[in-house]
C-alpha cells in the first residue's frame, strides 16, 4: 500500500466498498490534441489557407483500488480516459 502511495500520490477521495474494505479513488482529466499530429504527417497534403482542424479529444479515468490488511486487492477502472489509445502505424 505504501508503494501505491508513494507513486500515486494521495487519492482524490476514499470510500468503502460493499464489502466494507477501504477503496482508494484516483482520478484523471486529459485534453488531447491532434493537431500537430495532423502537420506531422507527410501523408496529408495542406493547403496554406485551410485550417487546420483540432480534433480534442476529452478523455475522464476514475480508477478504484481496492485495500484490504493494507494490500491492493482488486481494481477497476471506469473512462474512456483508463484505455490508453495506439498509435497508429506509419
Amino acid at each position: 500500500m505504501e508503494e501505491v502511495l508513494d507513486v500515486w500520490g494521495p487519492p482524490a477521495r476514499t470510500i468503502t466498498d460493499k464489502e466494507g474494505r477501504p477503496t482508494l479513488v484516483y482520478e484523471s482529466f486529459s485534453v488531447i490534441d491532434r493537431t500537430d499530429e495532423e502537420l506531422l504527417n507527410p501523408n496529408i497534403i495542406l493547403q496554406e489557407d485551410r485550417p487546420i482542424p483540432g480534433p480534442v479529444e476529452e478523455r475522464e479515468c476514475t480508477m478504484m483500488l481496492v485495500t484490504e490488511n493494507e494490500e491492493v486487492v482488486d481494481t477497476s477502472a471506469v473512462g474512456a480516459g483508463c484505455a490508453v489509445p495506439r498509435r497508429e502505424e506509419r
